[in-house]
C-alpha cells in the first residue's frame, strides 16, 4: 500500500479543484490534537468541528467544485447528533466522500454487522489500533480519488455525447 503522502500527491489534479478536505467531527484527541498522520497529507486541508451541527452548517457552504470532501472521520461519541444524521446530507452533496466511524472499541467485528454499517457506505475503525486507522484512512483516500476521477471521466463523456447529439 502506498504511503499517505504519495496517495494525496499522485492522485489529485489540483488544477481541477481546490485541495480536498479531510474533516474530523467529534472530541476525540485523534481528531482534535495535532497528529503525525496529518503532516503526511500535504494536498489535503484538515478541518475539525467539535459538534455535528457545526460541521453540517459549514459543509453546506462547500460545493463539490470548490472544495470536495475527501474523507469524513466521525467520532462514535457525538453529543449533539447521531452519526447517521451526518452521513446522508454529506453524501448527497459530496458523492465521492468516504466515511470513517472512529470507535474506541478494540473489536470492531460486531460493529461491522450493525445496522449503521449496513445502511451506509461507512468504514468502522478502532482508534486504539493506529495501524488499522492508517490503513483505513489510506484506503478511504484511495477510494475517494478513484471515484472522483471516474466521476470526472463520466462528466466528460456526457459532454461529448451531448455535443455529438447536437451535431446530429
Amino acid at each position: 500500500m502506498k504511503p499517505l503522502n504519495e496517495i494525496t500527491k499522485n492522485h489529485w489534479n489540483s488544477s481541477m479543484h481546490a485541495n480536498p478536505i479531510l474533516l474530523g467531527i467529534g472530541q476525540h484527541p485523534l481528531l482534535t490534537k495535532s497528529q503525525d498522520w496529518l503532516k503526511r497529507l500535504p494536498n489535503l486541508n484538515y478541518l475539525h468541528f467539535g459538534s455535528a451541527e457545526a460541521a453540517l452548517e459549514r459543509i453546506a457552504e462547500y460545493t463539490e467544485d470548490q472544495a470536495p470532501l475527501a474523507v469524513v472521520m466521525i467520532s462514535d461519541r457525538l453529543s449533539d447528533l447521531s452519526p447517521t444524521a451526518l452521513i446522508d446530507p454529506i453524501l448527497t452533496d459530496h458523492p465521492a466522500c468516504q466515511m470513517l466511524l472512529l470507535t474506541n472499541q478494540p473489536d470492531i467485528s460486531t460493529l461491522g454487522q450493525s445496522e449503521l454499517a449496513q445502511m451506509h457506505p461507512l468504514q468502522i475503525v478502532s482508534y486504539q489500533n493506529p495501524l488499522s486507522f492508517s490503513h483505513r484512512l489510506q484506503n478511504a483516500l484511495y477510494q475517494f480519488y478513484t471515484l472522483s476521477q471516474l466521476q470526472n471521466q463520466l462528466r466528460h463523456l456526457e459532454q461529448q455525447v451531448t455535443s455529438l447529439e447536437e451535431k446530429l
